[in-house]
């Protein structure tokens, strides 16, 4: 059975020990006044046993303690002759229960049911249930001193409001601790020291007992019991210091009533106010110093407490944060291994493969092999995404197994491997070279490629099915200290072989020499263009495009050109073709955009109306996916409008027909942007493709309109274009218009849109163009002039 079963009445035996300690300490209080109710020194034990059951019990004990109150001293009352015992035995009750329920009322909606846990506390109960008990006494004992014939009333109120007031302030705090029944207040680390103190609290009592003792010494005992008793307070838990002082109270009020003690006055009412202020002295003093010593050590075990629980989080922290930073190690591990690796074959990709190549130490003989999967794509359209990771998959361990140990392999995109072979003595002979390739000074590299194709030309199985790869090889010794640099310049010169094979059908593998490799004109030509491109070396130059009637400027077409470090202008010829074959173009065909977006805007500040700027834009440049997009960002991003816009193509970018060909035509057209064919009847089969794009205009090469008076069949295939031309309803600009002469043989074969060449003006500049706008209409150079500037 615990406190708190006997605090709710949960069992029998809750109810029956309530009831057995009401029983108790109603006989207590008749012991007190030896069973004469006339009596004014005693310490009630009754009052603060009720009041703690006020404020910690359910009501239901309250009438018990009531019927066990009036019954016991109904019987006294009805033994010692006194008129209505049972109505003063219940008057009796009503004035003790009245301020002691108000008072357990009152603390319990002030502070909850706390207890005595602040010296505060402790004093506005005394005397807030001193004042209340005294408001309720004084009437009563007014009426019984009317009736008992001039008893000194006020005395009497006074002394039994501080009989119960004290009880409530001992006999209270004690029940009230032992029912709420909190282990730290009920622990007692030195039992024996607790019975020491109790023996020294009644050592005042046994010398008062004595014949013959002096008064002074009575004194002195008992003033030498205040530091025992602040000793006490001090190390002891407040129920035991209750305990201790109820019986300290018990000797002293019973040893005073027998006129024992020193604090005997001269008559029954001053001994008792001179006892109950003792009492109420010391009580309260004990009591704040108790309260004030629990609290300190509350704080103290509380730190102790805040300590434990924080060390002990901070160790879970620990163990979390531990854990956490394995999971993480393990995260980094996966996304590495996710960031550097391919999931289809698990080789790295080309961060892994760079990441690797820094970690190794170099080496003067490596060797890069790039492997391109000609076919892929058409197998993923064909087989599905899954058949063809399949096969690819089982291609790759296929490889894995010839290739030598030490070596690096890894898929730099959908369609190439690559490979890295770093034994030299495995793989360049030092003396022997191959004698299919001149000057090689491979000796095993040519071995490894044959065997590398017979590896992938044999049909990778595939569950029920085998899927053949089509497949092509180059090598190229790497060079340089740089690991980024050396990688990615044999990738590009790999490639470009890989490349050249495609084309020429030629070979399925190849070996590039590492001193063609380094002085190739090719591969210098991208290398300074991209410097140039970097330093804004390459620029625009504009050559006009003339209404029909050769009077006014409708537009003009913007023609690359590269300034050399010493101001030399250099031509396209020397360059475009090289920079076309790479993916190089892309960057310089968006430079050139944005340099033409800007001369148009010059050109409009001016006042100047022009119907369309052409750029010239390359095959593979059409190739990118989201070519449109880009273009269209870029010149609507200076506020012009697309419809000034007109793209060149040339007729070899609609070779094979690509669809992202296809798909950024029609996306550029759909935005008011003109498509013009260039260079129209030299290409693959020019006819085929005029009703298949979405072309505005055709602009006729220089080929048919040189020498018409000598070629009959160029008069013939001009005339053919005019024709059908009209029958499309597309514009015609003609090109190549050198002199007078020429322009009137074409204006008699053909309706055209606009004339280009130099009988009107050579490619400008910038500047030198808007000079010539501003000069007004009609030819620059008149016919006949001789122009020596470089082709367009």
């Amino acid at each position: 059975m615990s406190f708190s079963d006997i605090r709710n009445l949960n069992t029998s035996r809750s109810w029956i020990a309530l009831t057995l300690l009401g029983v108790i300490t109603v006989e207590l209080n008749l012991i007190g006044v030896n069973y004469d109710p006339g009596r004014s020194l005693y310490l009630p034990s009754f009052t603060g046993f009720l009041f703690a059951c006020a404020y910690l019990c359910r009501p239901r004990i309250l009438p018990v303690l009531a019927l066990i109150h009036i019954v016991r001293h109904g019987i006294i009352l009805w033994q010692l002759n006194f008129h209505y015992p049972w109505a003063l035995a219940t008057m009796f009750l009503v004035i003790l229960m009245g301020p002691t329920l108000f008072v357990a009322w009152f603390l319990r909606r002030w502070r909850g049911y706390r207890g005595f846990e602040d010296p505060a506390i402790l004093l506005r109960v005394f005397f807030l249930f001193l004042v209340v008990h005294l408001a309720a006494n004084l009437p009563v004992h007014w009426w019984f001193s009317r009736q008992a014939g001039g008893m000194f009333w006020v005395y009497r109120s006074i002394l039994n409001s501080m009989s119960q007031a004290t009880s409530i302030l001992l006999v209270g705090r004690f029940f009230s601790v032992l029912l709420l029944g909190r282990s730290g207040d009920l622990e007692l680390e030195r039992p024996w020291s607790l019975l020491l103190v109790l023996a020294v609290s009644v050592v005042p009592g046994i010398v008062w007992i004595q014949d013959g003792v002096p008064g002074f010494f009575s004194t002195l005992v008992l003033m030498l019991t205040m530091p025992i008793l602040l000793v006490l307070a001090v190390y002891f838990n407040a129920i035991w210091v209750s305990l201790v002082l109820i019986v300290h109270g018990w000797m002293v009020t019973l040893l005073s009533a027998r006129g024992l003690s020193p604090l005997v006055a001269g008559d029954e009412n001053s001994t008792a106010i001179v006892t109950y202020a003792y009492l109420i002295f010391v009580v309260l003093s004990i009591s704040i110093v108790n309260l004030l010593a629990s609290r300190k050590d509350q704080s103290r075990k509380a730190l102790a407490i805040w300590k434990t629980m924080l060390t002990r989080r901070v160790e879970r922290r620990t163990q979390s944060l531990r854990r956490e930073l394995e999971w993480r190690r393990e995260a980094e591990v996966l996304i590495r291994n996710l960031s550097h690796k391919d999931t289809t074959t698990e080789w790295l990709n080309r961060a892994g493969l760079r990441e690797e190549m820094t970690h190794r130490s170099a080496q003067a003989n490596s060797c890069y092999v790039l492997l391109v999967l000609e076919n892929y794509r058409k197998i993923e359209n064909a087989e599905g995404y899954s058949m063809a990771e399949l096969a690819l998959k089982g291609l790759a361990e296929r490889i894995e197994g010839h290739l030598p140990h030490g070596s690096l392999n890894a898929r730099v995109d959908d369609i190439h491997l690559a490979f890295i072979l770093h034994d030299s003595e495995m793989f360049f002979g030092q003396g022997a070279a191959n004698p299919s390739v001149e000057g090689n000074s491979f000796s095993w590299i040519p071995a490894f490629m044959v065997g590398l194709m017979e590896l992938c030309d044999s049909p990778v199985p595939v569950g029920t099915s085998s899927i053949p790869f089509r497949v092509r090889a180059a090598a190229a010794p790497m060079a340089g200290d740089n690991v980024a640099t050396s990688l990615e310049d044999s990738f590009k010169q790999c490639r470009r072989a890989l490349e050249s094979l495609g084309r020429d059908n030629s070979a399925r593998w190849t070996i590039l020499e590492k001193s063609a490799q380094e002085n190739t004109t090719e591969f210098r030509i991208l290398n300074e263009v991209q410097a140039a491109l970097q330093n804004e070396k390459l620029i625009l130059f504009y050559q006009p495009i003339h209404a029909r009637d050769q009077k006014k400027v409708i537009g003009c077409e913007a023609l690359i050109r590269w300034r050399l470090d010493d101001d030399q202008i250099l031509g396209p010829a020397a360059f475009i073709q090289t920079v076309e074959r790479d993916d190089l173009i892309i960057e310089v065909g968006f430079h050139c955009a944005r340099l033409l977006a800007t001369f148009a805007g010059r050109v409009s500040e001016t006042g100047a109306e022009l119907q369309f700027y052409s750029l010239n834009v390359a095959a593979r440049q059409l190739q990118l996916g989201s070519f449109a997009e880009k273009l269209l960002e870029i010149w609507l991003g200076f506020g012009l409008s697309a419809n000034i816009l007109k793209v060149e193509v040339t007729e070899s970018a609609f070779a094979g027909e690509s669809e992202a060909v296809v798909s950024n035509l029609q996306k550029l057209h759909r935005h008011g942007v003109s498509i013009a064919l260039d260079d129209f009847g030299t290409g693959y089969s020019s006819l085929s493709y005029l009703d298949r794009f979405p072309l505005d205009t055709i602009k006729v090469d220089r080929i048919f309109v040189q020498n018409l008076d000598q070629s009959l069949s160029s008069k013939a295939v001009l005339s053919a274009i005019g024709s059908m031309a009209s029958q499309l309803n597309l514009s015609v600009i003609v090109e190549g218009i050198e002199d007078q002469i020429t322009l009137d043989q074409v204006e008699s074969l053909i309706s055209v849109s606009g004339w280009q060449g130099y009988l009107f003006s050579a490619p400008l500049p910038d500047s030198d163009f808007l000079d010539y706008l501003s000069a007004g209409t009609g030819p620059l150079f008149g016919p006949g002039r001789t122009i020596h500037a470089e082709p367009a």
